[in-house]
């Protein structure tokens, strides 16, 4: 049956009427269920503790066989918990059902594999949750054949579960890849029940992706970065650390500090490797995810320890950028374990290994650039996103591979300095590749735009 969608930010009007029938006399529910889906916004508390309670109503408007209407609304309401379970590998809270990922084993075959993970250590088993029913489908040039071993109805599979924390299930798929899809979204829908609130059903949903075998050639992207500001100068130095503190005491700490308008970009230990893996973490200054090298050879389990004094620490290496001048002033603070000052002193270095300046001073290069289209390939829309460092008239243009204009998306208008977003139609243009093409007074950027229908 057809369901309402859910509203926007403000809704239209206190109700979304959904109907069945077109004819005088409707459709007989004689002996027949209704069945209403609704989706409602996600739970906004993220935090152990949190909940919520949604409030709804449902008018129900119906006219019997002898003509008579009844109107009536219904009320229901319903509390939303996040339980939380306990990540023994990271130590971190999260949310109760991990709905895992699809593996495929070829275009048109795949595992779904579902996971409640442990409860934390300091949980007892009734707070809990029990995993009770989970439903796929899939999206994108895809659909959804078999779920376990059972032909889906409407390609919508579903299965009842008991699973429980720390338990998982796998889940043999079979799909109707028509599209030949190297990548296809699947959209899952999940219900769970506290243990020690078994009568209240919770609902979770979320987006899961398959890639084919060998469709992973292409996404995730490691590339030159031309659209961060550049630092300049930039040195590199190989220092030691000598403990030598006149009060004969072990270094805890140590505090670097640069001046003269320079910057520290790197400092540590050099990890002379052919290959470094790194964990996403948030950054302590701006709390934006960040790359961090990981299972350092120089770093160990150990507790963290002091230097003895008389002990030489070898190599660090420290590189900053910003002066011009032929030297960098280092200041430096050592402090013991009790945070007590040893040393508050500074070094003037030269000669470094390594040295990068600018090769454009002038800056007279293009002063906008133009960001790739997201999502690319597209087929309905795409968002197109460019910054200008300077305000100024600006055009940006899709073009054909003739070099034929065929949107002409900003024509020269005076745009001030910053980011800027514009979301384009492509729903009417043929498959193709196109050009997006950003040009200022000081240049031209462009990016490539593939259109599939």
């Amino acid at each position: 049956m057809p369901y309402p969608q859910p509203f926007a930010s403000t809704p239209p009007a206190p109700f979304r009427d959904v109907s069945w029938g077109t004819v005088i006399g409707g459709v007989p529910f004689n002996n027949v269920p209704l069945s209403l889906q609704l989706k409602f916004p996600a739970q906004q508390g993220t935090s152990p503790g949190c909940e919520d309670s949604l409030r709804f109503c449902v008018r129900y408007t119906y006219t019997d066989v002898n003509c008579r209407t009844c109107d009536t609304v219904v009320c229901y309401q319903v509390k939303r918990t996040p339980p939380w379970w306990y990540n023994t590998s990271t130590g971190n809270s999260g949310p109760a059902v991990h709905v895992g990922h699809i593996t495929m084993l070829s275009k048109t075959a795949g595992t779904l594999v579902v996971e409640v993970p442990k409860l934390r250590p300091d949980m007892a088993s009734e707070d809990g949750i029990r995993l009770t029913h989970i439903s796929l489908s899939a999206r994108g040039g895809t659909r959804l054949t078999q779920f376990d071993g059972v032909k889906t109805s409407d390609f919508v599979g579903a299965k009842s579960l008991a699973l429980g924390n720390g338990q998982t299930a796998s889940i043999p798929l079979v799909y109707d890849n028509f599209g030949d899809m190297q990548k296809f979204n699947n959209f899952i829908q999940y219900e769970y029940v506290l243990l020690n609130d078994p009568n209240v059903t919770l609902y979770g949903e979320d987006e899961l992706v398959a890639i084919v075998p060998g469709g992973r050639s292409k996404g995730d992207v490691f590339a030159k970065d031309d659209s961060s500001v550049k630092p300049t100068n930039v040195r590199t130095y190989a220092l030691y650390f000598g403990v030598k503190n006149v009060d004969q005491k072990p270094v805890r700490t140590v505090t670097l500090s640069v001046k003269d308008g320079n910057r520290i970009l790197a400092t540590g230990p050099f990890e002379d490797s052919v290959s470094v893996t790194y964990d996403v973490m948030n950054g302590i200054v701006d709390g934006k995810p960040h790359l961090f090298a990981q299972e350092s050879r120089w770093a160990s389990d150990a507790p963290e320890c002091v230097v003895p004094h008389g002990s030489i620490v070898r190599p660090f290496y420290l590189t900053v950028s910003g002066s011009v001048g032929k030297s960098t002033t280092v200041n430096f603070v050592t402090m013991d374990e009790q945070g007590v000052i040893l040393t508050s002193d500074s070094v003037v270095l030269s000669d470094p290994l390594s040295i990068v300046r600018k090769t454009d001073p002038s800056g007279s290069g293009p002063t906008g650039y133009l960001y790739p289209p997201y999502p690319n390939p597209t087929a309905t829309s795409t968002t197109l996103q460019f910054r200008l460092d300077a305000s100024e008239h600006t055009t940006l243009s899709l073009f054909d591979l003739l070099g034929n204009e065929v949107v002409h998306i900003i024509g020269g208008d005076y745009m001030s300095s910053g980011e800027h977003v514009v979301q384009i139609a492509t729903d009417q243009l043929p498959s193709g590749v196109y050009t997006i093409r950003l040009q200022t007074v000081s240049g031209t950027q462009s990016q490539k735009l593939q259109i599939i229908h």
